[in-house]
């Protein structure tokens, strides 16, 4: 699993990678596959709360909450093709 993270304040860009392998999870039920893809978002958005340099006015523990909060409200039927 990749775990790049990476701020440049001249952009004012922020990357925090997740990475979700296809052959670990396409075996795997439509709501297990989900819930690898939250834990993993989920995970990278942590990560930024561990970076040396980050934005200072970016509440990641906010923006974390409000993901696991939307996530946990999202239906695998919604998303199913």
């Amino acid at each position: 699993m990749s775990s790049y993270t990476s701020y440049r304040p001249k952009t004012k860009s922020l990357i925090s990678v997740g990475q979700l392998n296809w052959p670990d999870v396409k075996d795997l039920s439509a709501g297990e596959q989900f819930e690898q893809f939250s834990k993993i978002l989920l995970g990278a958005i942590a990560r930024i709360g561990e970076m040396k340099r980050k934005p200072k006015n970016f509440d990641y523990a906010a923006f974390h909450a409000t993901v696991e909060r939307m996530l946990a409200r999202c239906s695998v039927d919604q998303i199913v093709a």
